[in-house]
């Protein structure tokens, strides 16, 4: 090789500088602060609690957000006032008919946006009331007599939004109450587990 041709990796002589004294780095005078045991500790079991959950949160489909949303959700008796008067027995009677006096109030058993308030027969309701809970399920009030609410509101668990009636294909006053999940499940059971018991 010619001594005019530089390899690539070389600087050019003009551009190499020598270390000094002061562009050497010198080890600081101690140890540096550490932090103590016990707040790393915390802190590795935090995060390590943090991924571990969203993780399982992924798994089950839902974000965090949606997580804390249903967390945050609490839950009524649709009719306290009502009695049971037949049961859930799934492709047969997708919900449970609760029996009252007609007039009696029927309240939101969860929170949620109405998207059906009034006449609406596909199931022989007469008149009913639906609500996109915020819990992701679907809940169906049926035979309605008069209803409180309009498609749009957003209404509280608790909250009264129609009344007990008998319209439609009913022997009688009570209160159709169905959960959709998306599929009919059973309103009792899923009651329970969110600590209403009717």
């Amino acid at each position: 090789m010619p001594s005019s041709a530089m390899p690539e990796f070389a600087l050019p002589a003009n551009t190499q500088r020598s270390a000094t004294p002061d562009m050497a780095q010198s080890a600081p005078p101690g140890p540096l602060p550490r932090p103590r045991v016990g707040m790393r500790r915390r802190t590795l079991l935090l995060a390590t609690a943090v991924g571990a959950l969203s993780v399982l949160l992924a798994l089950a489909g839902q974000s965090m957000p949606q997580a804390r949303a249903a967390a945050s959700v609490s839950y009524a008796d649709p009719c306290p006032d009502c009695r049971l008067s037949q049961g859930f027995k799934p492709g047969v009677h997708n919900g449970l008919d609760l029996a009252a006096p007609i007039g009696t109030p029927i309240y939101a058993a969860t929170s949620g946006t109405v998207t059906v308030a009034g006449p609406r027969d596909p199931a022989g309701f007469g008149q009913a009331v639906y609500i996109n809970d915020d819990d992701g399920t679907v809940a169906w009030y049926g035979h309605i007599d008069t209803w409180l609410v309009d498609v749009g509101d957003h209404v509280r668990a608790g909250q009264q939004i129609a009344t007990v009636g008998d319209r439609g294909n009913a022997t009688g006053p009570h209160l159709h109450f169905e959960i959709h999940a998306p599929d009919p499940v059973d309103p009792g059971r899923w009651l329970r587990q969110h600590g209403v018991i009717i």
